[in-house]
């Protein structure tokens, strides 16, 4: 099935808007990335702390496997450093 990546974007943003940064998450991971707008969607993705989905879009999307893990060690040191409790990341 291919998906207008404008169509599925909407989607995406009506997705949040409505409900939560969950379902927002649950339905990037089911989506085909090629349809997707990566630039935005990665930047929706960081600013909410969706870690699936951004590792989902890293692996399906663009076949990098490191990245993701560099980014959200990086990210996990910084929370850390400043005092952060680690269940906001589980």
């Amino acid at each position: 099935m291919h998906i207008n990546y404008e169509r599925c974007l909407r989607y995406l943003f009506n997705i949040y808007l409505r409900t939560c940064k969950q379902a927002l998450e649950a339905c990037t991971v089911h989506l085909n990335v090629e349809s997707l707008d990566i630039h935005q969607t990665m930047k929706i993705c960081w600013t909410q702390g969706l870690y699936d989905a951004i590792i989902y879009i890293y692996n399906h999307g663009m076949r990098d496997y490191v990245a993701p893990f560099e980014e959200l060690m990086t990210e996990l040191q910084s929370a850390l450093a400043a005092g952060s409790n680690l269940n906001t990341f589980i």
